[in-house]
C-alpha cells in the first residue's frame, strides 16, 4: 500500500497464542485506509510463521529482525511507516472494529498531534476474568488546557502507553522522537512529545483491550529490585523535568507529581518483596536504599495520599522503617496472590480510578 492514512505498528515476540487475534482485530477495522506493519523481533515460537501467513493481504508488511527488544521493534516499524498517522498495537492485545475510524476522524477534525482513547484492562487470575475500564472525559484542548488536566490523566494511566493513541507522524519526525531501549520506554516516549504538543484530543471510548496477565509479557515480568526502583525514579525525574519545561513547579503541581511517585514507590516495595531469587536480607537492603534516598524523603514529605488505603501504605515509608515497609510489601503480595479479585478491585479504584466492567 503506497499512501495509507494510518500505519499500525505491531511489535511481535513469542506470542503465538495471542497473535492471530491481535492481527485480525486490526484487519477487521471499519476504517480501511491503513497499513499494518508486523515487526517480528526474533521470535523463537510460531509467531514468525503466523506473521508471514498474512502476507497475502496487500496492506500487511512483515519485517523479521534479530531480537532487540520492544523499543527497537517499534522504532523499526516507525522508520518504515508510510502513513500520515501512526498507531501502535501490542501483539497480545486487540482492538474493537471502530477504533481507527473514531480516532482518525477526531484527528482530522481537531488537527491534534495526539488523539487519546480509553481502554479495558483485562486480568485472568485464579480462573477468573476481571475487566476494568479506563475512560477519559471527551475533550480537545490546547497546551494550556492540557497542562491543567495532565495529572488527572496521568493518574488514570491514560498518558503512559502508546497503544491507546494516534500520533501525527510528521510531529514525531520533526522532533526526532523514538522509543528508548529501557524499561517503561512507553512513558519516556510520550513525555518527550508532551513537552512540545500544541493540541491533544481525548475520546470517551474504550476500544482497546489490554491483556495484563499473560506470562512473559512486559507487564507480568518480575524485574530485579534495583531496576524496579531505578526505573520509577527516572520516570519521576522525567515528570519533574516536564513540569520545569512547562513552568509548572508551583506547590500544587509538584505535590501531584510527588504523590504519583510515592504511589509507585508503594508498588515498588511490593514488587521487591514478591521478587524471586533474592534473599530476605537483600530485599531489605534495597528497601532501605529507597527509604534513605533524598528524593524519596522529599517526595514523601510533599505527597498527599489519594485514598485511605494509600494513606496506610505511606506510613512505613514516611517512618523510614524497613521492617514495617517490608511487612507492608509482603502483605500486599499475599492479598494479590490469595485474594486477587479484591486486590485488583482496590488497585483499580485507588490507583487508576477505573470503572469495573464485570
Amino acid at each position: 500500500m503506497d499512501n495509507p492514512m494510518v500505519s499500525v505498528i505491531m511489535p511481535v515476540y513469542n506470542v503465538d497464542r495471542y497473535l492471530e487475534k491481535a492481527i485480525r482485530s486490526v484487519l477487521a477495522q471499519t476504517f480501511s485506509n491503513f497499513e499494518l506493519v508486523l515487526v517480528d523481533d526474533g521470535s523463537t515460537d510460531k509467531s514468525a510463521g503466523i506473521c508471514d501467513s498474512f502476507l497475502s493481504y496487500t496492506n500487511v508488511t512483515v519485517l523479521h529482525i534479530p531480537n532487540g527488544g520492544v523499543a527497537h521493534a517499534r522504532n523499526t516499524g516507525l522508520n518504515t511507516a508510510k502513513g500520515k498517522y501512526v498507531a501502535f498495537l501490542d501483539s497480545d492485545d486487540w482492538a474493537e472494529p471502530d477504533m481507527l475510524s473514531q480516532m482518525v476522524t477526531a484527528a482530522e477534525e481537531t488537527q491534534s498531534e495526539i488523539v487519546v482513547c480509553g481502554f479495558h484492562m483485562e486480568y485472568y487470575e485464579n480462573g477468573r476474568e476481571l475487566d476494568y475500564q479506563v475512560k477519559p472525559q471527551p475533550l480537545s484542548c490546547n497546551i494550556e488546557e492540557f497542562k491543567s488536566l495532565f495529572y488527572e490523566a496521568l493518574k488514570k494511566n491514560l498518558l503512559s502507553t502508546p497503544w491507546n493513541k494516534l500520533y501525527q507522524k510528521d510531529f514525531l519526525l520533526e522532533h526526532g522522537i523514538q522509543f528508548q531501549n529501557k524499561l517503561c520506554e512507553d512513558i519516556y516516549f510520550n513525555l518527550e512529545l508532551f513537552a512540545d504538543i500544541q493540541r491533544i484530543t481525548f475520546l470517551d471510548i474504550t476500544p482497546y483491550h489490554w491483556y495484563r496477565s499473560r506470562p512473559g509479557s512486559e507487564t507480568a515480568k518480575i524485574y530485579s529490585p534495583d531496576l524496579l526502583w531505578t526505573t520509577k525514579k527516572e520516570v519521576y525525574e522525567g515528570l519533574v523535568e516536564l513540569c520545569r519545561k512547562w513552568n509548572m513547579c508551583d506547590p500544587i503541581h509538584m505535590k501531584n507529581i510527588n504523590c504519583y511517585y510515592t504511589d509507585r514507590l508503594v508498588q515498588c516495595v511490593q514488587e521487591i518483596m514478591a521478587s524471586r531469587g533474592y534473599k530476605h536480607q537483600e530485599k531489605r537492603r534495597y528497601i532501605k536504599a529507597i527509604l534513605s534516598d533524598e528524593e524519596t524523603r522529599h517526595a514523601l514529605k510533599i505527597a498527599r495520599p489519594s485514598s485511605r488505603a494509600m494513606k496506610l501504605c505511606y506510613v512505613p515509608l514516611r517512618l523510614g522503617n524497613v521492617t514495617l515497609a517490608s511487612f507492608m510489601g509482603w502483605s500486599i503480595t499475599l492479598v494479590k496472590t490469595k485474594f486477587s479479585t479484591f486486590f485488583y478491585n482496590m488497585r483499580s479504584k485507588t490507583v487508576h480510578e477505573c470503572e469495573i466492567s464485570r
